[in-house]
């Protein structure tokens, strides 16, 4: 720390004579926070000053400040905290150390703590001091009003806040660059992201290093044009007061930028503003007005519910065809549709776009327990496996017991066969490998051949004999194999068993969801039957669970 007096300075350990006992230990203590203003001492309010002048121990965070470097001539001594700046990495750690050194002082006398500009602005040491107070009850924390820098903003640039405007922290960690990710130290920023606002005038505080005015460049260039005129202002109230004018693009290559530095940015025209997803939710709150679209006026969410699926499927086709100026227009449809049905649950006050978002933002968080949490989860499989035990606790809270409960009936019939058949995998219930399927494959074209009266037998290759059996290469077998020849040949036999189902004058749609019907029954009894062993599916052998399937298909 830095002790200064009549213009010296030197660095000690042990806190300063004047910052010692003067009062009784266990009395309340004071911290009266005084603000700087934003530039020379002529600045201050009277008050300030005389609070200043009549401490016996007073902190300021930083001595880089015009009205600091005249203390000496006022007859202030100080303690200044710039060596954290210097020992610390992260503001966060700056911050909490500059609170304790306050918090030691305050142990045995009153302490004027003084910050740059209105303390009530931009100064986290003075939330924590605040909250410090609110927790203690020896503890007296006081702010005295000062004149800050967005006075002299406001009356440099003849701006009125009345009529909107925003004011913003350059180094708010909640602003974030498109597609930047929070760390997961950072849980604030999973709430509530610090979104910008272009339609009003905007002031930036704390654009004190070419770094951050890098970064907030970059960010602002994300919805503002690259010539957008942006107003740097440096050190007002001081001698070396600067107001420039610029191009956005321009604004980290000015190199005026210093611990005095705020930025202005002024609206976007009408003309020139982006769309957000607020602008398309008016919009079609508008078209469903009677002022809108009778079309729109008209839908319900089962007649949307069709466009839905179609949209979907765009998606897809476009993903498909690997067409990157495609994909975006499709993802907006469907993102109309799910405003469409917003809009519709909102208008019927059962739900709202924020409550899709909500809820959304939720499950996210809970079903990444090993990003968020405490859990554990080092591989894809690791993770599938959480996600299984997670959805079973949100199944049971609503009271639905079957692994197969939010498995969407209205999925297309094959889709749905493939998520049951993972569903239960998951849970144990499964082939060691894929010599299981194979043989299953065999034995149900040699029962339907026998069906149709051809008396067909299949002699069952060595490998296929004992399906539950582990094999070593199985898997091998698999990586082996050309990847384009499998997806070509099971290709060949799902196109060949829809067009037996033509010859046989079946619906192969109808079919799967029969079997999938069919599938999600036996296994809800295997459920049951386990259950009634007072046992679990997942902790059960294969070979026990094939046997109690096999005894639940002999009784249909």
């Amino acid at each position: 720390m830095v002790d200064t007096a009549g213009g010296r300075s030197h660095s000690t350990d042990a806190l300063p004579a004047r910052c010692r006992q003067t009062t009784t230990l266990n009395s309340m203590r004071t911290i009266t926070i005084v603000g700087l203003g934003p530039g020379q001492i002529a600045l201050l309010s009277l008050q300030a000053l005389d609070a200043l002048r009549g401490a016996t121990c007073v902190v300021v965070r930083t001595a880089r400040h015009p009205a600091v470097e005249a203390f000496p001539q006022h007859g202030i001594r100080y303690t200044a905290c710039d060596d954290f700046y210097e020992t610390h990495d992260a503001f966060e750690a700056v911050y909490r150390a500059i609170v304790q050194r306050v918090l030691h002082y305050a142990e045995t006398t009153d302490v004027v703590y003084a910050v740059p500009g209105d303390p009530m602005v931009a100064e986290q040491t003075v939330r924590m001091l605040l909250a410090e107070s609110d927790a203690r009850d020896d503890l007296q924390v006081q702010v005295l009003p000062a004149l800050g820098v967005l006075n002299l903003i406001t009356g440099c640039l003849r701006l009125d806040p009345g009529e909107g405007m925003v004011v913003a922290d350059a180094r708010n960690p909640q602003l974030r660059l498109e597609g930047e990710a929070p760390t997961p130290a950072e849980v604030d920023a999973y709430h509530g992201a610090a979104a910008l606002n272009t339609t009003l005038p905007t002031v930036w505080l704390q654009v004190d290093t070419p770094m951050v005015a890098s970064h907030l460049k970059l960010l602002l260039l994300e919805s503002y044009p690259a010539e957008h005129p942006v107003t740097v202002l440096t050190a007002l109230g001081t001698a070396e007061e600067s107001v420039r004018t610029l191009p956005l693009a321009e604004l980290d290559r000015q190199g005026a930028v210093t611990h005095l530095t705020s930025l202005y940015v002024p609206p976007l025209p009408w003309a020139q503003r982006k769309h957000t997803v607020h602008d398309v939710r008016a919009l079609m709150a508008l078209l469903r007005s009677e002022r809108g679209c009778p079309w729109d006026r008209e839908q319900d969410m089962r007649s949307i519910r069709r466009t839905v699926i179609e949209e979907a499927y765009e998606v897809v086709e476009a993903i498909d065809r690997d067409d990157p100026q495609a994909i975006p227009d499709e993802l907006g449809d469907l993102l109309l549709n799910i405003i469409f049905l917003a809009q519709l649950g909102a208008e019927e006050g059962v739900f709202s776009f924020d409550d899709v978002v909500q809820l959304l933002a939720e499950k996210l968080i809970r079903r990444h327990a090993h990003v968020f949490g405490e859990a554990q989860a080092e591989t894809a499989g690791a993770v599938l496996r959480h996600w299984e035990q997670i959805k079973a606790g949100e199944r049971r809270e609503k009271g639905q017991e079957s692994i197969f409960a939010d498995v969407p009936l209205a999925l297309p019939a094959l889709a749905r066969s493939q998520k049951l058949q993972k569903r239960a995998a998951r849970v144990g219930f499964d082939w060691l490998d894929f010599r299981g399927p194979l043989m299953k494959l065999h034995e149900e074209l040699e029962e339907l051949s026998q069906e149709l009266g051809i008396p067909e037998t299949w002699e069952r290759p060595a490998l296929l004999a004992d399906p539950l059996t582990p094999y070593p290469d199985a898997e091998q077998m698999v990586r082996a194999a050309p990847r384009a020849r499998l997806v070509h040949e099971v290709g060949d036999l799902l196109f060949a068993a829809v067009n037996l189902c033509r010859f046989l004058h079946i619906d192969a749609e109808e079919v799967m969801r029969e079997v999938n019907d069919r599938f999600v029954r036996r296994y809800s009894r295997l459920e049951a039957a386990v259950h009634a062993r007072g046992q679990r599916v997942e902790d059960l052998p294969v070979e026990e669970l094939e046997e109690i399937w096999l005894s639940i298909k002999g009784e249909d």
